[in-house]
């Protein structure tokens, strides 16, 4: 939240946060690793309605996109958080950005770590109008 309140539109830095890496199973023998991040994205709202971004991001509702699959094995959501003490401009020039990368689990297991990270990370910072982030994944995803 710290970042959010001294962010100024002129700032390039946008750190991701990896807030779990774990094995992935089959029986007793690890298929591969699973990987949450969070950061706050440098895509505003504004350019999701930009043809060449539009292909890859789906509008959920006025506070969520989806990348379904933004390449084998990732899905990634951009939430409108607005953080008290922030900017004005925060909430659409600086939106979260969250991501799931695991090629070894399914698109509906994906979004399932996906939406209950995004949810968690969402109560946690005290959005002032919190994102609507849906338990069952879209359709069309």
């Amino acid at each position: 939240m710290k970042e959010a309140k001294r962010w100024q539109k002129s700032d390039l830095l946008h750190t991701a946060y990896t807030a779990c890496r774990m094995s992935a199973f089959e029986g007793d023998r690890i298929i591969g690793t699973v990987d949450v991040s969070v950061k706050w994205s440098v895509l505003s709202l504004k350019m999701m309605d930009s043809p060449q971004i539009s292909r890859t991001w789906r509008r959920v509702n006025d506070s969520l996109f989806l990348a379904p699959e933004a390449s084998p094995a990732r899905m990634q959501l951009l939430a409108v958080c607005a953080v008290p003490g922030a900017v004005a401009s925060q909430p659409s020039d600086l939106p979260l950005q969250f991501e799931v990368a695991a090629k070894d689990l399914s698109t509906e297991l994906r979004w399932d770590l996906l939406s209950t990270f995004a949810r968690s990370v969402v109560e946690a910072m005290d959005c002032t109008k919190p994102p609507v982030i849906p338990s069952a994944l879209p359709a069309g995803a």
